[in-house]
């Protein structure tokens, strides 16, 4: 289940991560926004992670991101592999 909000050191690595690949700006962020509004394939997710993982210093599992349908989504998994770690 989705985070009720997003933080804000996410949503500046979020931010960070996609523009780095796009130079695209991403507009306003919600924990509900689909990821799928990105408009981006399979291959350039994985790439938006890989982005995301070395603004954050996390290493999310590339299986897991199957799951992932909202940006609260992927802050949830952030946070479990976060915990995971420590």
């Amino acid at each position: 289940m989705a985070s009720q909000s997003l933080r804000p050191e996410f949503v500046q690595a979020v931010e960070e991560a996609f523009s780095q690949m796009t130079g695209r700006e991403l507009g306003p962020l919600t924990a509900e926004r689909p990821l799928a509004e990105l408009g981006l394939d399979s291959v350039s997710l994985v790439e938006l992670v890989l982005n995301l993982e070395d603004q954050l210093g996390v290493r999310i599992p590339q299986e897991r991101l199957e799951e992932l349908r909202t940006f609260g989504d992927l802050q949830d998994l952030v946070d479990q592999v976060e915990a995971a770690k420590g």
